[in-house]
């Protein structure tokens, strides 16, 4: 038998990832690959341990198929498609529900948050440049998506709920 423990590290290693997602998505709007096939394999060892994999992989694989639908339409992104699938598997099946809720109820503040922005921020005078360095960079960046009506980096809605209920 394996010690919880371990376990709990998985689940931080989980959360952890899904920093990264949402951090990756900020700056240049894409999901690396390995996080999601991270997860998966997170996912899978934490639903092996806990005796539910049918149907953690059944409710995941649902997921993905909504999320699928939803990124033929248009409606959402290719990344945000699978971490949202890798992270219905990683956490709890019985928690899938909610997951989805939290998700939501974030996409919803995250929205808001750049209706409000898209209404008070203003891109620079040309030839000023600003703050300099990675961090000034993806700030001007996301500063300039704001201003144009980019999409949002729907990851943090994402990452805020698995890492609600794999910390909880």
């Amino acid at each position: 038998m394996i010690p919880t423990i371990v376990f709990d590290g998985v689940s931080l290693l989980a959360a952890a990832l899904l920093v990264v997602a949402a951090l990756h998505d900020l700056a240049l709007r894409i999901i690396p690959n390995a996080i999601p096939i991270g997860l998966v394999c997170i996912g899978t060892l934490l639903r092996v341990h806990q005796g539910s994999i049918l149907i953690g992989s059944a409710f995941a694989l649902a997921v993905f198929a909504a999320a699928f639908f939803c990124w033929r339409r248009g409606w959402m992104g290719g990344g945000d498609v699978k971490l949202l699938g890798a992270t219905a598997l990683v956490v709890s099946p019985f928690q899938v529900g909610s997951f989805l809720v939290l998700t939501a109820q974030c996409g919803g503040l995250l929205a808001v948050t750049y209706l409000i922005l898209s209404r008070t921020v203003r891109l620079p005078a040309p030839g000023r440049l600003g703050d300099r360095g990675t961090l000034g960079r993806v700030l001007r960046a996301e500063r300039w998506r704001i201003c144009r009506g980019a999409p949002l980096p729907y990851c943090f809605a994402i990452a805020a709920g698995g890492i609600t209920l794999l910390l909880k």
